[in-house]
């Protein structure tokens, strides 16, 4: 959370009173994340015929914004948490006899 504070320069209390928390604040990035995750597939679909150019196209486009390792790792961090996230509340929603 201090490195955010740090970068968006607002003070702690602001973040935390926004986003309540280190997980409110990662839902909330993860929501406007899911809000244009279609984005570029409806762009790769109209400028190619072909599904498997297009899926290509979209693998370039997403490689073309990561720096080598660092932020790869962090990706994939932020999808382990979404899927732990999913995990957990998928357990706690289905109902026992």
């Amino acid at each position: 959370m201090a490195l955010v504070v740090a970068e968006a320069g607002v003070a702690p209390a602001t973040l935390s009173q926004r986003f309540g928390s280190k997980r409110g604040l990662l839902l909330a990035f993860a929501t406007q994340a899911a809000a244009g995750a279609a984005v570029p597939y409806e762009r790769a679909r109209a400028a190619h015929d072909s599904p498997l150019v297009a899926l290509h196209a979209v693998a370039d486009e997403f490689v073309g914004h990561m720096s080598p390792a660092e932020e790869m790792a962090n990706h994939l961090s932020m999808l382990q948490l979404d899927l732990s996230d999913l995990a957990s509340s998928s357990s706690s929603t289905r109902s026992t006899p």
